[in-house]
């Protein structure tokens, strides 16, 4: 109960933060990588609509952010960066509109068949152990150009 309890607290700093950031977009805000990789998708929905492959490699995306244990500070458009490129490396592995909590995902479906030699390109990195690479990064990078940065 005590550790449901900071998880809440830590959500509602985290969510202070950001609106912080966004009536003063010079400002600086610390946020640990964790906390952004929370913020970015939905778990529970992840376990129930992914396949269990997908969902393993979802979770291996967000291991590495949830590991992390520095903060960084962060102005809002850097903060909109990060959780981008998380949004983004997660939507490499698996259809992000099923997870994400966003919307629907119809027009996102439209694109999968297209974004699949990127899929298959991005599990073979993670297989190998290669997620702070710089393959991985320019894959992700790839990935964003072609399909947008936000999700």
């Amino acid at each position: 109960m005590e550790k449901q309890k900071q998880g809440k607290k830590e959500i509602l700093e985290y969510i202070e933060r950001v609106n912080a950031l966004r009536l003063n977009l010079t400002q600086k805000q610390k946020f640990s990588p964790r906390l952004i990789a929370n913020s970015a998708f939905n778990a529970r929905l992840a376990e129930q609509n992914l396949t269990k492959r997908e969902y393993e490699l979802v979770l291996l995306i967000y291991s590495f952010y949830a590991n992390s244990k520095e903060y960084l500070e962060l102005s809002y458009a850097e903060w909109q960066e990060i959780i981008n490129y998380i949004m983004s490396s997660c939507d490499l592995v698996a259809p992000f509109y099923k997870f994400g909590g966003i919307d629907d995902g119809t027009e996102a479906q439209n694109l999968e068949k297209h974004k699949q030699p990127y899929r298959n390109r991005a599990i073979e990195l993670l297989e190998k152990g290669e997620i702070a690479t710089v393959k991985w990064t320019g894959l992700v990078k790839e990935f964003q150009d072609k399909f947008g940065k936000n999700i």
